[in-house]
């Protein structure tokens, strides 16, 4: 009965969504009632199809002027357009028609969020917690799903759990939280909300592989593999499940491992560039460059735009003391990605093995500009500084990095070095102390760049102080 109810519905909106496209195209005039618009707008407005949206908006409203359900499908259309103040307009003037309309309430908070009035949106989504009656458990979840798209996670959790309570069985609601959870980096509640979804529906191997996921990032290694082997025997033809096995053993330092379920992967998805960069990993972390190289090639030929690929071959040659030429393939991987900090690092290492310091640096500056808190890149341009004799550059750089990275021992101790190379040792002693504060046993390296300081007895009496700790 069930399905051909589904069956009749699924007709008749066809049928509507003819009439009103030949109404369209033959510019003629036809009645539709207003259900039949709502569910033109919805259609359209779920298809992403704005143009004939707009159209059945348009045409709804010169038929029936006074439907204040037309008016709430235009404001969810121009939230889906990415206009909300537009859609707040017509909201603000229903609110008081349709003062106990959920919809209305949830469309406002919604236009809040997108405005980036989020004291404002939780307000409306309290209004339409607070003002439903019928379906409260979706709702709350819509409520929910949209709070944590946003990154209000806390807020989002406490509506999904109220729905979860509602209806126990609703699997969206038992994913979002699992997923929510798993946002919060609470492993634990996510893998147990993981669970209570696969009770429901013990075949779904996409859940099994998630479940995988979270357990291998709280580092349950033994349960995690037992995830994504349910996961694969459920579909053998799943791929993911075999990557995410082989990264587990990759973490765990098992590459041979880590090969042989790669090479599982390859009869079912032989173009699967992912998985040839996994495996010039494993095979470069095994020394064994030439069987990396061969992989990483085989990636960068079946997709020319694969950053990775061009990087591994890069870090491959680098290894093997070919600095030149790994300059010119970490190049070709920033090529197709400008903005990875790993990269222009690397770049900056193969350009100070080749003694371009000029490049090295801008390489090393390249990467602070993505990430302030990267101390290491700050690090080394202050050490290629100092080698060019440019001390108080050297300075001024790591005090811009000093107000991102305060608590990095290493910029505190290469600001005590640079003090003392300028002869301002109070400033030396104070750097030096804090980073020892920070990291007691890291001041060894400053000492083989000054060993003067060896001989200072402030500064041994500063190291005594803090051995112990």
């Amino acid at each position: 009965m069930e399905e051909s109810c589904n069956y009749l519905f699924d007709d008749n909106l066809e049928y509507t969504i003819n009439r009103f496209q030949e109404m369209i195209k033959s510019r003629t005039t036809k009645f539709f009632d207003v259900h039949e618009f709502e569910e033109l707008i919805d259609f359209y407005t779920d298809q992403h199809n704005f143009q004939y949206a707009d159209k059945a908006v348009y045409h709804a409203i010169q038929q029936h002027p006074e439907a204040l359900t037309i008016k709430i499908k235009e404001a969810r259309l121009l939230l889906e357009k990415g206009i909300p103040q537009r859609a707040m307009l017509i909201l603000d003037k229903l609110e008081p028609l349709e003062y106990a309309n959920h919809d209305v309430y949830f469309l406002q908070g919604l236009a809040q969020l997108l405005s980036d009035n989020f004291t404002s949106a939780k307000k409306y989504m309290e209004k339409a917690a607070e003002t439903v009656d019928d379906e409260k458990d979706e709702v709350l979840y819509q409520i929910g799903i949209n709070l944590s798209q946003f990154g209000f996670h806390d807020d989002a959790l406490i509506y999904l759990h109220e729905a979860h309570r509602l209806n126990k069985h609703n699997l969206l609601i038992i994913y979002e939280l699992a997923t929510t959870y798993e946002f919060k980096q609470n492993y634990e509640l996510s893998a147990r909300y993981y669970h209570k979804y696969l009770d429901q529906d013990p075949f779904a191997e996409t859940m099994w592989n998630s479940l995988g996921q979270v357990q291998m990032e709280n580092k349950k290694y033994d349960e995690a593999l037992e995830a994504f082997d349910f996961a694969i025997s459920i579909n053998p033809m799943y791929t993911t499940p075999l990557q995410n096995k082989a990264m587990l053993f990759m973490r765990r330092l098992n590459f041979p491992k880590a090969i042989q379920v790669l090479e599982e992967v390859l009869p079912i998805d032989q173009n699967n560039t992912m998985v040839y960069n996994q495996l010039g990993e494993c095979y470069k972390n095994l020394n064994e460059l030439s069987g990396a190289l061969r992989c990483y090639k085989t990636a960068a030929s079946i997709d020319e735009t694969n950053a990775d690929a061009w990087y591994g071959i890069g870090m491959v040659l680098f290894q093997q003391n070919k600095y030149k030429d790994s300059t010119r393939y970490i190049q070709k991987a920033l090529t197709y990605d400008r903005d990875n900090a790993d990269y222009w690092f690397s770049l900056g290492d193969a350009y100070k093995k080749l003694n371009k310091t000029e490049k090295a640096i801008n390489a090393y500056n390249n990467v602070t500009n993505i990430d302030q808190h990267d101390d290491e890149a700050w690090y080394e341009q202050a050490l290629l500084l100092k080698r060019q004799k440019k001390i108080n550059e050297a300075i001024n750089l790591l005090n811009k990095a000093y107000s991102f990275n305060n608590c990095s021992a290493r910029i505190n101790y290469t600001l005590s070095l640079l003090y003392y190379l300028k002869k301002h040792h109070n400033l030396a002693e104070q750097y030096f102390e804090k980073g020892l504060q920070i990291d007691s046993l890291g001041y060894h390296k400053i000492l083989n760049d000054a060993p003067r300081i060896r001989m200072d007895q402030r500064f041994q009496n500063l190291i005594r102080k803090y051995a112990n700790q």
